[in-house]
């Protein structure tokens, strides 16, 4: 048997797709073809693959791991996502998530593990860095608070600060939906892709803005985003946010980092979230 583990080429995206969604048969053909259409948008970091990795045995593609690496400015951080490795060729998976792992210098993060999969991630090295979700619901709309918060249109992306400008119009590319916001603090903005809860109930998974900030505009922003007939939010926490409105599930939604530097709670830009969707 002649085995690989190798980059992730274009002309492999058809097979990739259909071991993806062998692996995880709940998601779509078209959320797989919607996120690779995002990953060959974006712009390649230098060292890392566009895609990922795959096992190459018997002439074809056998196993797979994304690896989807932005540069936010302080250097490259990668989210490994999507590893699913065929039956017959698990005692391969972990050298394939190895793989991954070979790039010095890089922060990684492993998102949503799955049970069989954390204690691999946590024996690479992959630790907390969050506690648990903020989850909104109508009820939070009732609070006052000082603040505004308006939907993003993509008319007003040109008028947003600078700081916010590009990652709002590659997110909104990508599918995300967002909020400008003034409170005390100034101008923000607050990113987000819908998930549906129990199947059927439309939420809101913030994936960019301060959860502390978020938290206290809490009344508004809920009253937004019932205006748009989404009437729950998910807000990552880390344990240090006071939690004026909503319910905090410890435990539920842990994020995961390997590497020097521990990202921001609530900057989930260019992950298999933003990319692919919750």
């Amino acid at each position: 048997m002649s085995v690989r583990i190798r980059e992730i080429t274009p002309a492999d995206l058809p097979e990739v797709v259909a071991v993806l969604r062998e692996g995880f048969p709940r998601r779509t053909l078209v959320y797989w073809q919607t996120g690779i259409a995002n990953l060959q948008r974006r712009a390649e970091v230098p060292g890392y693959p566009r895609f990922g990795y795959v096992i190459d045995a018997d002439n074809a593609v056998q196993g797979v791991i994304l690896l989807l690496t932005a540069n936010l400015g302080n250097g490259p951080r990668s989210t490994l996502s999507s590893w699913y490795v065929r039956p017959a060729y698990r005692a391969f998976a972990t050298f394939l998530f190895q793989r991954t792992l070979k790039e010095k210098g890089g922060v990684f993060l492993d998102l949503s593990p799955s049970n069989h999969a954390l204690p691999i991630a946590e024996a690479f090295g992959f630790k907390p860095y969050t506690t648990g979700v903020i989850l909104l619901d109508p009820r939070a709309a009732w609070r006052t608070a000082t603040g505004r918060v308006t939907p993003i249109r993509a008319s007003m992306i040109g008028s947003l600060p600078d700081p916010f400008r590009a990652v709002t119009k590659s997110h909104l590319g990508y599918g995300c939906a967002g909020f400008e916001f003034q409170d005390a603090e100034g101008t923000g903005i607050a990113l987000y892709r819908i998930k549906m809860l129990k199947g059927a109930i439309p939420c809101a998974q913030f994936l960019f803005g301060a959860p502390a900030r978020l938290i206290a505009l809490a009344g508004p922003l809920m009253r937004a985003l019932l205006w748009l007939r989404i009437p729950t939010a998910l807000i990552d926490s880390d344990g240090t946010e006071t939690v004026v409105a909503g319910t905090l599930m410890e435990g539920r939604s842990i994020r995961y980092v390997r590497g020097s530097i521990t990202p921001s709670t609530g900057d989930l830009l260019e992950t298999e979230f933003a990319i692919f969707g919750p």
